[in-house]
């Protein structure tokens, strides 16, 4: 069984309702359903319990932050979440990697400010 930190997660959830004229609502609705790697506007956020989750994920891409280098991973809904490249180490140790898509149990990490998904032990 796999060990759940508590804390909760960030998704987004933009409509117009909850994000106002803050943001470009059209622009960013396809965003709705991913996590949300880092909050700064809790308006447009659906916080939710911590849990695990089977999922077949495609690398997509890579980014680096101000305190954080990450890969993208997308699920077969457009659905993105962003990976820690130390939690990514693991995923590449077990070659989980098969035509660029990795089936795992996921679970969230906090990393400092910051939101990740890793494999969930």
């Amino acid at each position: 069984m796999a060990k759940i930190i508590t804390y909760q997660i960030p998704f987004w959830n933009y409509t117009p309702e909850n994000c106002g004229q803050y943001l470009n609502y059209e622009m960013l609705k396809n965003e709705n359903g991913s996590l949300a790697s880092y909050v700064n506007n809790e308006r447009c956020i659906e916080w939710r319990d911590n849990y695990v989750f089977a999922e077949i994920l495609e690398l997509t891409t890579w980014s680096r932050g101000r305190s954080s280098a990450t890969f993208t991973l997308s699920d077969d809904q457009g659905h993105k979440y962003d990976c820690f490249m130390h939690s990514a180490f693991e995923i590449f140790i077990d070659k989980r990697f098969n035509a660029g898509l990795i089936t795992a149990r996921w679970t969230f990490e906090k990393c400092g400010q910051n939101y990740g998904i890793k494999l969930a032990k």
